[in-house]
């Protein structure tokens, strides 16, 4: 079902319109729309994961006293 929803996209106008641009192939265009979402999915999680770390470390250094309120 998902390859068939990928294949109607490789005709999609929009699609070969963005792939005469770059000079690839629909193919090739293709390829890129579906390895750009698992790389959405890992980079979404590293920056959550960074924002999460970074309230933490926040709180310690408040916690010693080595930040000032407009830090914060």
């Amino acid at each position: 079902m998902a390859s068939e929803a990928l294949a109607s996209l490789e005709k999609a106008e929009l699609v070969e319109e963005v792939a005469r641009k770059f000079g690839w192939a629909p193919k090739l265009a293709r390829a890129a729309g579906v390895a750009a979402v698992p790389t959405l999915i890992v980079l979404s999680g590293l920056n959550i994961m960074a924002k999460h770390e970074s309230d933490k470390a926040r709180r310690e250094l408040a916690a010693r006293g080595l930040l000032v309120y407009e830090d914060l």
